[in-house]
């Protein structure tokens, strides 16, 4: 299967419910990231559970477990949710770019999924 050519968007997120799976610094950073853009987040620092994206706009899956990877993939489908599951382009509706900021002003940086280091360096420059 080819690499999907994504579409580049920013969303306004304000009061919209997004849901962050995951204990570790990614998930807190993927929280933090989604509260200053307005969201209201719902963190969820344990094994995933059915229903847990309900009723969300857009999800993230920092939790690494391939299990609960899965688990919310199906029900991302089911509640018609968008996820992105960190490090799993496969299992993903969006991805989520470097982004440099400068004021008012935001960069996004994507490589489409395949080099992340690549979009950080570039981010640092």
């Amino acid at each position: 299967m080819s690499q999907p050519r994504y579409f580049p968007a920013f969303l306004d997120l304000r009061g919209r419910r997004c849901v962050v799976l995951g204990s570790g610094q990614i998930a807190t950073d993927k929280a933090t990231a989604l509260h200053d853009a307005g969201a209201t987040v719902i963190r969820h620092e344990r094994a995933f559970r059915n229903s847990d994206l309900a009723g969300a706009f857009l999800a993230v899956d920092a939790s690494g477990d391939a299990a609960g990877q899965e688990a919310a993939r199906r029900e991302a489908d089911t509640e018609h949710v968008l996820l992105n599951v960190v490090d799993v382009a496969d299992r993903c509706d969006w991805i989520a770019p470097a982004v440099v900021h400068r004021g008012p002003v935001q960069i996004a940086i994507s490589t489409s999924g395949e080099s992340p280091f690549l979009a950080s360096t570039l981010r640092a420059r």
